[in-house]
């Protein structure tokens, strides 16, 4: 039996800084939201993403800052579903992603500034 993975590319803005921290083990992590606009004028909407990025990659976050557009790589997500305090069904999709691509950031810096898990 063949198993195959699909990679998808999540392109937005980071709603703030990538959150980075050290697991217990020493593992560099970082959590960052991205927006995804939708549509245009008055029916434009903007979809959140969750991304996760582990290692050397995560480490290289640091760089980016709050309205950075980025590409998020991943072959791996999930959707996390909860209720609002109103009991309005919530959800929000979850990506582990293993490529991030810089494509503009405050300080100007161009598509191929882009980080790797494999670095």
């Amino acid at each position: 039996m063949t198993t195959t993975s699909a990679t998808f590319i999540i392109r937005g803005r980071l709603g703030d800084s990538p959150q980075i921290r050290t697991t217990k083990t020493g593992e560099p992590v970082a959590n960052f939201n991205l927006a995804i606009d939708q549509g245009y004028g008055e029916r434009k909407t903007t979809a959140w993403v969750r991304v996760t990025v582990w290692g050397k990659l995560a480490e290289a976050m640091q760089h980016l800052t709050k309205g950075d557009l980025v590409e998020a790589h991943s072959s791996r997500f999930q959707v996390a579903i909860w209720s609002a305090q109103d009991k309005t069904p919530m959800g929000q999709l979850e990506v582990t992603a293993h490529r991030v691509d810089f494509i503009i950031t405050k300080r100007g810096q161009a598509a191929d500034t882009g980080a790797d898990a494999s670095d």
